[in-house]
């Protein structure tokens, strides 16, 4: 029983980041796994139980890949590829919260007041544990269940995205702790007020922050640009210059509403842009022509100093309205396992074999070493390339840098209009709140949007449509708390934990 318990409350967990309208679910929904972890042992088979329900909902969109052809698989090993994607990584990360559960176990004893606290404390250490490591996915993190109501996620300004899903935890550890109050028969006011309390406060904060922004300074124009390129077409050959073609087109279009500043997604140009003067010949006229700076995703080798070997880059390059390309290019920090490098080589192409065959490029892509800003008349621009943006370490190392505005590039088109897509868009929304900064976002496929430094959409353009996005943005330099602490709720939340053993042994060593 107690084992169906923890699976329906991870299921009800991953909903509210399938369907919007269900965001207090999250408030609620991991209640009865916490009162599990409260009363019964062993704690890990519940924590494991607990995540199969909850990634393996979420992660379902890995079926949105089928068919593989633009990786060079025929139907039965896109089959192959994808269970074992959807399975593997479910359990992967479900591994994570059965490890982390006996961390709760180890403070179990103490007083109940202090059980929601280590409760959150130790759900805190797991979503940090997952942005650690090529194994580290934060795809899925708890406050993303909030983006749609933006008051509950300006908290992330405080103590970044990690906070409000502290405060998320803490709300159901108190919920659960006032479960067992009234199975007890005892009074469970204080734990309901508290739990309600925190809920009302985090509002309250976030209607406040709302309430007092304004934007200031003068406003940059900026057009996002999306083509709507399908994945089997992207990358079939000599589809570089059909591409070029449409974005430069899409682009001249939007030069109606005078951008300063123009948009293209990631890999747009899917070949080393620097080696192709026809290419680079094309977007400096459009450039020029356009009065435009034009940022967009492409590909860049450089000389390994140490190796005396090429290695390739998944890049953004800038264009200058006066049509000079710009030296400095901001290079992907954070390659996609499997699909733009292969971990552990050796072992993967022994073990299994078939992923060692899902990198769709010739070559590993190297990881970006720095923020690699972007200068431009307007200010200091920051690039994130795709899977970067989940990780929130890299938008903190930008804007430390100086970064005033962050130029994010995506693909998303091997998901096409499934909640990958909008799960994506939503990590961008806790990097705006959590920077204090505009995000222009332009997707090859959607979703293109442009996002205010309160989490809020001004404008996007919705998957699979092809056009673009006039709008407006502002460069800042201010910085939140948040980017001047970073992940100090980590440290607090290990703090917690070992307070709560410390306790919980102080209390026995004194029967």
């Amino acid at each position: 029983m107690m084992y169906l318990i923890c699976l329906i409350s991870g299921v009800l967990s991953s909903l509210p980041l399938l369907f919007d309208f269900l965001f207090p679910l999250s408030w609620i929904s991991m209640a009865p796994m916490f009162y599990v972890l409260i009363q019964k042992k062993p704690l890990y088979r519940y924590g494991l139980i607990w995540g199969i329900g909850y990634y393996g909902v979420l992660y379902y969109w890995f079926t949105c890949l089928y068919p593989m052809d633009f990786a060079g698989f025929d139907n039965m090993q896109s089959v192959a590829v994808i269970a074992l994607a959807w399975i593997g990584l479910s359990l992967l990360q479900s591994a994570g919260t059965a490890l982390i559960a006996p961390l709760f176990g180890l403070t179990k004893g103490v007083h109940m007041l202090v059980y929601p606290f280590t409760l959150a404390g130790a759900w805190t250490l797991l979503e940090w544990l997952q942005t650690q490591t090529w194994l580290g996915v934060p795809f899925m993190r708890m406050a993303l269940s909030q983006c749609s109501f933006l008051p509950m996620i300006q908290s992330a300004s405080l103590l970044g995205s990690l906070f409000t899903g502290f405060l998320i935890a803490l709300v159901n550890g108190f919920f659960a702790v006032a479960y067992i109050g009234f199975k007890k028969q005892k009074r469970i006011n204080r734990y309901v007020v508290c739990a309600l309390s925190i809920m009302l406060l985090n509002f309250a904060f976030g209607i406040f922050r709302l309430g007092i922004y304004t934007d200031t300074g003068e406003p940059v124009r900026v057009s996002l640009i999306q083509g709507n390129i399908a994945s089997g077409e992207k990358w079939r050959d000599n589809s570089v210059y059909d591409s070029a073609a449409l974005y430069d087109k899409l682009t001249r279009e939007a030069s109606e509403y005078n951008p300063d500043i123009v948009l293209w997604p990631e890999t747009v140009i899917n070949v080393t842009l620097k080696s192709n003067p026809v290419l680079i010949d094309l977007i400096s006229k459009t450039a020029v022509e356009t009065e435009a700076v034009i940022l967009t995703g492409t590909f860049d080798r450089l000389l390994n100093d140490e190796t005396g070997e090429a290695e390739s880059y998944n890049a953004i390059c800038v264009f200058y309205s006066d049509g000079s390309m710009g030296d400095v290019s901001y290079y992907k920090r954070h390659p996609v396992p499997f699909g733009e490098y292969l971990p552990m080589a050796d072992i993967i192409e022994i073990v299994l074999p078939v992923l060692a065959g899902m990198n769709v490029f010739s070559s590993d892509i190297t990881a970006g070493t720095d923020s690699a800003l972007i200068e431009t008349e307007f200010g200091k621009i920051g690039g994130l390339v795709c899977f970067d943006s989940i990780y929130e370490t890299l938008t903190i190392e930008s804007v430390r840098d100086g970064a005033q505005l962050i130029a994010l590039v995506t693909n998303d088109s091997w998901y096409r209009d499934s909640a990958a897509v909008y799960q994506h868009n939503k990590h961008a929304q806790l990097r705006a709140v959590e920077t204090g900064r505009y995000i222009a976002r332009a997707a090859n496929t959607g979703i293109s949007s442009i996002i205010k430094p309160t989490g809020e959409i001004t404008a996007s353009l919705q998957p699979l449509e092809s056009g673009y996005i006039p709008g407006e943005v502002y460069f800042y330099d201010n910085l939140t708390p948040y980017m001047r602490t970073g992940n100090i709720i980590v440290f607090i939340s290990g703090i917690i934990c070992v307070g709560g053993m410390i306790i919980k042994y102080r209390d026995k060593s004194r029967l």
